[in-house]
């Protein structure tokens, strides 16, 4: 949706069909609002964290990984700086 030099916000899509995994490590928090349908957020050595409309949580940068799924559809906002260099 928005890429500049200090963040960029995107949109994530996720289904039942279709859970979202994160990318590799990027080594960078993450800012993810639920905008439509809920969606529950899974990382290693976490409780899972619901995710509802309007609800926002962040992913710490030493979360090394996580998925969304849903048992319907979803979509998420995710905000993040870029990858460190």
């Amino acid at each position: 949706l928005i890429e500049q030099k200090y963040f960029t916000v995107d949109r994530i899509a996720v289904d039942t069909t279709r859970p979202f995994h994160s990318e590799p490590p990027a080594q960078v928090p993450q800012s993810l609002v639920a905008v439509e349908g809920s969606a529950v957020l899974y990382a290693e050595g976490c409780e899972p964290v619901d995710l509802v409309p309007g609800r926002a949580v962040v992913v710490p940068a030493s979360v090394p990984a996580y998925r969304l799924e849903t048992t319907g559809t979803s979509s998420v906002i995710r905000s993040q700086p870029p990858p460190n260099s």
